[in-house]
């Protein structure tokens, strides 16, 4: 399921970043590189160092792209339940919330 900015208006949903750095979320490459990453690490990364056992459905930016397209594309990223995503602290501020399914409000 891909969410566009024009969905984001209609159903009157504020996004967490700036109308053009949210888009970048629904770019192809983007949705190619989540879809590896969720692959390649599918469980919750926070979850299996505590020792459960739980699907992942973010790929996370390990670091913050502040905005920075080249980061955005490059960063590290980990594998995590929306529930950890959604939980993380000030360090990952300002945090965009999921859904579930890992895709953005």
């Amino acid at each position: 399921m891909r969410i566009t900015c024009d969905q984001h208006a209609r159903d009157n949903i504020s996004m967490p970043h700036r109308r053009e750095i949210h888009a970048w979320y629904t770019k192809a490459s983007w949705q190619r590189r989540r879809r590896h990453q969720l692959q390649t690490e599918p469980l919750c990364r926070i979850y299996l160092e505590a020792g459960r056992v739980v699907p992942a459905t973010v790929a996370d930016h390990i670091e913050s792209h502040r905005g920075d397209y080249n980061a955005f594309r490059l960063g590290q990223l980990r594998s995590l339940c929306a529930e950890c995503h959604n939980a993380l602290g000030d360090a990952n501020k300002p945090r965009a919330p999921v859904r579930a399914d890992g895709t953005p409000f």
